[in-house]
């Protein structure tokens, strides 16, 4: 047992010690990265969910106090931290050279001027999701807050999964950046940012078809306010979600400081828009209130902003991503469109169960999707699936050639 203010400090502590603990392992776990060993990476991100998710639930029953979970967090980022590096060591060969700090001032005043960079978008980043919470908690209940709450964790997953896709090109980027070979960083970002229109809009309207039953499934129908929060917020983040690979591009090529400003700018305008319309609409729409400011935020700065900046200054071809964007729109809206007319039939609303509507639903959806996407851009989606068993996991199959649309492509099959 322990008092507030004990319990405080004890949590602080520990923290502190886990933070120092986890900076040596993300060093290993960049090596690895650089190294493209992706396999044991995501191995090992798998047993850390999986030990922290069973040890987590096991230490609450037993021991009901949240001290020994936090202290399980040390012990887990200790192991993984050793692991990281035995498998550097032996299996990588990785291995620190002594030098003075004079011998490489100039390379130390670069790391810290990049460094700086990445760590003012990250702080904006964090403070563009967790501002509207914020703000809510100030100014609604309880309730609202756990709505949105709800509602932002289901755009949290969808940032996972593009994640993953990206993070696998990240050392291919910064190879072909530094041979200057821009043709082939251009073509890369076409493919990977292809892959990740699928994914998303899958994800995204997925969702929108079948998230209504499911909330109601899971969550009850007095939580049905955190199915339209989601609903909003995937389709602000559809943009910045099939993007992220620009984001290594300009990192590659050191420059990323506009995405650092466009971000702030995007985190002044979300809070001051927010504050406004909170206290502009009625009580029972200020979640409604601040998404709508996030969205606007995040159109001008991010939808807008960012794509021009891809364009004119990095000269990336973002016009064929944005014609695959339009076409993956199109097929979700199709399978958004026949789950809307089958919810209109009279057997669809005499299924009493949340559960059954649905699977229906989402059923329904990802086939009228992958119908499309086999009719549209069958090659593409083809030559992946066999290419990934063929070659190394960090390669994207070659596509149609540039100059194709994504309607030629699809029909050129």
């Amino acid at each position: 047992n322990w008092d507030d203010s004990q319990l405080i400090y004890i949590l602080l502590f520990i923290s502190i010690i886990n933070i120092s603990i986890s900076i040596p392992k993300a060093l290993t776990d960049l090596y690895i990265n650089f190294k493209e060993n992706f396999i044991y990476l995501r191995i090992c991100d798998l047993l850390i969910k999986l030990f922290a998710y069973t040890f987590h639930w096991l230490l609450a029953y037993w021991t009901r106090d949240i001290v020994w979970i936090s202290i399980y967090g040390i012990i887990e980022v200790s192991f993984f931290g050793v692991l990281n590096a035995f498998y550097c060591r032996k299996k990588l060969k990785m291995a620190f050279k002594k030098s003075s700090f004079l011998e490489n001032k100039t390379l130390i005043k670069q790391i810290i001027s990049f460094s700086s960079i990445l760590i003012l978008n990250t702080v904006v980043d964090n403070l563009n999701r967790s501002a509207d919470k914020t703000i809510l908690g100030f100014v609604s209940s309880p309730e609202n807050v756990t709505q949105y709450q709800l509602g932002l964790s289901f755009a949290s997953y969808l940032g996972t999964m593009t994640t993953s896709i990206s993070s696998v090109f990240v050392p291919k980027i910064h190879k072909l950046t530094a041979k200057g070979d821009l043709e082939s960083v251009n073509e890369l970002y076409v493919k990977v940012s292809h892959a990740q229109i699928i994914v998303t809009c899958l994800y995204v309207f997925g969702y929108i078809s079948s998230g209504y039953n499911f909330t109601i499934f899971w969550l009850g129908e007095s939580y049905l306010s955190s199915y339209y929060v989601a609903f909003a917020l995937l389709i602000v983040y559809l943009v910045p979600e099939t993007t992220k690979l620009t984001i290594e591009i300009q990192r590659a090529r050191n420059k990323h400081r506009f995405r650092a400003i466009s971000f702030f700018v995007a985190a002044i305008l979300n809070v001051t828009l927010t504050l406004i319309f909170v206290y502009v609409f009625p009580t029972e729409y200020v979640l409604f209130a601040c998404v709508l400011g996030t969205g606007i935020a995040y159109v001008l700065c991010q939808w807008i902003g960012m794509n021009w900046y891809n364009a004119k200054v990095m000269k990336l071809p973002v016009h064929k991503y944005v014609l695959y964007l339009l076409m993956y729109t199109a097929f979700g809206l199709a399978g958004y469109g026949c789950t809307e007319l089958l919810g209109l039939a009279s057997f669809y609303k005499s299924i009493d169960s949340a559960l059954v509507r649905f699977l229906i639903d989402g059923f329904l959806f990802v086939g009228v999707y992958f119908l499309f996407v086999v009719i549209f851009d069958r090659k593409f989606v083809f030559s992946f699936l066999k290419k990934r068993k063929a070659d190394d996991a960090a390669t994207l199959p070659s596509e149609a050639s540039d100059s194709e649309s994504p309607k030629d492509e699809g029909q050129s099959n």
